[in-house]
């Protein structure tokens, strides 16, 4: 059996509005930032992180927006609804953008990237990783 080559995904959570770590991120992300993974933030309350960019491949804030789509409507000759001019959650969509700036090495060759949510977000972003097929595809959420 070969081995999984996708990108590993890591979910962190913090409790909710007004936690501050005492460096400005959650402790666990401090060990992470070996510049092979990228940290996308995706917390409610995001003034309550700091998030610098040393040590990270990239750092990313998901837009606040719940979904997001590539096409403003059906394209000649697509039926309404076709899988291409859905709209896809916000963060499906910024991490299909991460793999593709990394292929086109806009982006350094990360091997992880790592998503920081609040605890209420978890369970949906679960559902996200199987349900997407693109995401799915790309990438491989670790289990807890």
């Amino acid at each position: 059996m070969l081995p999984d080559a996708r990108i590993s995904l890591r979910i962190v959570t913090v409790p909710g509005a007004g936690w501050r770590g005492s460096i400005g991120r959650p402790p666990a992300l401090a060990a992470e930032a070996d510049g092979s993974t990228v940290l996308v933030a995706s917390v409610a309350d995001r003034a309550a992180l700091s998030l610098p960019a040393e040590g990270w491949a990239a750092v990313r804030v998901p837009p606040s927006n719940r979904v997001a789509s590539s096409a403003s409507g059906p394209i000649a000759g697509h039926a309404s609804g076709c899988a291409c001019c859905v709209a896809r959650p916000a963060l499906a969509v910024l991490l299909s953008e991460l793999f593709q700036q990394r292929a086109r090495g806009t982006l350094p060759l990360f091997r992880r990237v790592l998503l920081v949510m609040s605890v209420s977000a978890e369970s949906g972003f679960r559902r996200l990783a199987t349900d997407d097929r693109l995401v799915s595809a790309l990438f491989r959420l670790e289990q807890p």
